[in-house]
């Protein structure tokens, strides 16, 4: 048996041109909403863009209620708010169990609220929400120029961060996402 190892976990993302709940199978995600446009479809009016994934999330109706009974309903005013979601099997769309994302934890509350949702004609469901704690974010001036000091130039820099940690820009940048920058740019200054 050999000691390498295969992970095939970078294989599994759907092709689609939005986060889907199959791409969370292998666990929650959070990350930082970064961006908010309106979406193309009645059924998804708006896309939600996260810095932990390079699709945007187009929320259901029932996770946009529950955002806007958090946040407000002006969706440009969640930019910046931290969120996580993950996979609820037991959704069901048009008679059948698809799967589908749901909010476990938002910042900006402070504790624990359980709201019912509907969820169909006659159907309301219970959400329970949980706080993320607040978290500094790091200063990305400096971690910006150290980026394009060790990529050599702005271009170099602006791949490294979309192939290397999916995010397009450092205006809202999760301290995680940070971190995970600061520390390549450690490993790269020390394998000089």
């Amino acid at each position: 048996m050999s000691d390498d190892v295969l992970d095939v976990s970078g294989t599994l993302a759907a092709k689609s041109d939005q986060l889907n709940a199959d791409d969370l199978i292998g666990g929650p995600m959070t990350g930082t909403i970064t961006n908010a446009t309106k979406g193309a479809t009645a059924e998804q009016p708006v896309n939600l863009q996260l810095d932990s994934w390079k699709q945007p999330w187009k929320p259901c109706k029932t996770m946009r209620r529950l955002l806007a009974h958090f946040w407000g309903s002006d969706a440009k005013k969640w930019i910046g708010k931290r969120i996580t979601l993950y996979r609820e099997a037991e959704v069901r769309f048009g008679g059948e169990t698809v799967g589908g994302i749901r909010v476990s934890h938002l910042s900006g509350i402070d504790k624990p609220e359980t709201l019912a949702l509907t969820i169909s004609r006659s159907k309301k469901q219970r959400y329970t929400v949980q706080p993320i704690a607040t978290e500094s974010i790091l200063k990305p001036d400096k971690l910006w120029k150290r980026l394009v000091e060790i990529c050599g130039s702005d271009a170099i820099a602006k791949q490294t961060l979309q192939e290397q940690f999916g995010v397009t820009s450092f205006k809202g940048l999760a301290a995680e996402k940070a971190k995970e920058i600061e520390q390549y740019c450690d490993q790269q200054q020390g394998g000089e």
